[in-house]
Protein backbone atom coordinates (compact mmCIF):
# COMPACT_ATOMS: atom_id res chain seq x y z
CA UNK A 1 0.00 0.00 0.00
CA UNK A 2 1.31 3.44 -0.94
CA UNK A 3 1.67 5.89 1.91
CA UNK A 4 -0.76 8.81 1.96
CA UNK A 5 2.12 11.22 1.37
CA UNK A 6 3.34 9.21 -1.63
CA UNK A 7 -0.21 8.98 -2.97
CA UNK A 8 -0.58 12.76 -2.64
CA UNK A 9 2.63 13.24 -4.62
CA UNK A 10 1.49 10.89 -7.36
CA UNK A 11 -2.09 12.17 -7.66
CA UNK A 12 -1.31 15.87 -7.37
CA UNK A 13 1.98 15.73 -9.24
CA UNK A 14 3.64 17.56 -6.35
CA UNK A 15 7.04 16.87 -4.89
CA UNK A 16 7.47 16.12 -1.19
CA UNK A 17 7.97 19.78 -0.23
CA UNK A 18 4.92 20.89 -2.22
CA UNK A 19 2.75 18.26 -0.52
CA UNK A 20 4.05 19.41 2.88
CA UNK A 21 3.28 23.04 2.00
CA UNK A 22 -0.23 22.22 0.77
CA UNK A 23 -0.87 20.07 3.83
CA UNK A 24 0.26 22.88 6.13
CA UNK A 25 -1.89 25.40 4.24
CA UNK A 26 -5.01 23.24 4.66
CA UNK A 27 -4.33 22.73 8.36
CA UNK A 28 -3.63 26.46 8.81
CA UNK A 29 -6.89 27.24 7.01
CA UNK A 30 -8.78 24.93 9.39
CA UNK A 31 -7.13 26.65 12.36
CA UNK A 32 -8.05 30.05 10.90
CA UNK A 33 -11.68 29.02 10.42
CA UNK A 34 -11.77 27.79 14.02
CA UNK A 35 -10.34 31.08 15.32
CA UNK A 36 -12.97 32.99 13.33
CA UNK A 37 -15.73 30.79 14.75
CA UNK A 38 -14.33 31.28 18.26
CA UNK A 39 -14.47 35.03 17.74
CA UNK A 40 -17.88 35.17 16.04
CA UNK A 41 -19.70 32.41 17.94
CA UNK A 42 -17.85 31.92 21.24
CA UNK A 43 -20.69 30.01 22.90
CA UNK A 44 -20.95 27.30 20.23
CA UNK A 45 -17.67 27.29 18.30
CA UNK A 46 -16.30 24.24 20.15
CA UNK A 47 -19.56 22.30 20.27
CA UNK A 48 -19.09 19.51 17.74
CA UNK A 49 -22.81 18.71 17.63
CA UNK A 50 -23.71 22.32 16.95
CA UNK A 51 -21.04 22.63 14.25
CA UNK A 52 -22.19 19.37 12.62
CA UNK A 53 -25.78 20.60 12.55
CA UNK A 54 -24.67 23.94 11.12
CA UNK A 55 -22.71 22.09 8.43
CA UNK A 56 -25.80 20.05 7.58
CA UNK A 57 -27.88 23.21 7.45
CA UNK A 58 -25.50 24.85 5.01
CA UNK A 59 -25.48 21.72 2.84
CA UNK A 60 -29.28 21.90 2.90
CA UNK A 61 -29.20 25.53 1.75
CA UNK A 62 -26.89 24.54 -1.10
CA UNK A 63 -29.20 21.67 -2.02
CA UNK A 64 -32.19 24.00 -2.03
CA UNK A 65 -30.48 26.20 -4.61
CA UNK A 66 -29.63 23.16 -6.71
CA UNK A 67 -33.25 22.00 -6.44
CA UNK A 68 -34.35 25.32 -7.93
CA UNK A 69 -31.92 24.85 -10.80
CA UNK A 70 -33.11 21.28 -11.38
CA UNK A 71 -36.78 22.22 -11.47
CA UNK A 72 -36.09 25.21 -13.73
CA UNK A 73 -36.91 28.03 -11.32
CA UNK A 74 -33.37 29.39 -11.71
CA UNK A 75 -30.57 28.81 -14.15
CA UNK A 76 -27.10 27.86 -13.01
CA UNK A 77 -25.89 31.28 -14.13
CA UNK A 78 -28.57 32.98 -12.02
CA UNK A 79 -27.77 30.84 -8.98
CA UNK A 80 -23.98 30.70 -9.29
CA UNK A 81 -23.31 33.50 -6.77
CA UNK A 82 -25.67 32.01 -4.18
CA UNK A 83 -24.14 28.57 -4.70
CA UNK A 84 -20.64 29.93 -4.22
CA UNK A 85 -21.73 31.61 -0.97
CA UNK A 86 -23.25 28.39 0.34
CA UNK A 87 -20.22 26.34 -0.71
CA UNK A 88 -18.01 28.74 1.23
CA UNK A 89 -20.27 28.31 4.29
CA UNK A 90 -20.09 24.51 3.91
CA UNK A 91 -16.31 24.73 3.64
CA UNK A 92 -16.01 26.88 6.77
CA UNK A 93 -18.04 24.46 8.88
CA UNK A 94 -16.20 21.49 7.34
CA UNK A 95 -12.91 23.12 8.34
CA UNK A 96 -14.29 23.73 11.83
CA UNK A 97 -15.06 20.01 12.15
CA UNK A 98 -11.57 19.16 10.89
CA UNK A 99 -10.06 21.46 13.49
CA UNK A 100 -12.24 20.17 16.33
CA UNK A 101 -11.45 16.51 15.68
CA UNK A 102 -7.78 17.12 14.88
CA UNK A 103 -8.02 15.97 11.28
CA UNK A 104 -5.00 16.42 9.04
CA UNK A 105 -7.41 16.46 6.10
CA UNK A 106 -4.91 15.99 3.28
CA UNK A 107 -3.35 13.01 5.03
CA UNK A 108 -6.77 11.62 5.94
CA UNK A 109 -8.05 12.08 2.38
CA UNK A 110 -5.15 10.20 0.84
CA UNK A 111 -5.29 7.51 3.52
CA UNK A 112 -8.93 6.96 2.52
CA UNK A 113 -8.14 7.17 -1.19
CA UNK A 114 -5.39 4.57 -0.81
CA UNK A 115 -7.80 2.29 1.05
CA UNK A 116 -10.54 2.77 -1.55
CA UNK A 117 -8.13 2.16 -4.43
CA UNK A 118 -7.28 -1.22 -2.93
CA UNK A 119 -10.89 -1.95 -2.08
CA UNK A 120 -12.58 -0.96 -5.34
CA UNK A 121 -9.92 -1.33 -8.02
CA UNK A 122 -10.00 -4.71 -9.66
Amino acid sequence: MASPNKAAQEVLGYNHDQVATFRKALNDLADSAQRDSDRWFPDTSRDLGHIALALGGEVGEMQNIIKKIERGTKTLDEARGDLRDELADVFVYFLDVCSLVGSDILYDYFTKQTYNNERFTK
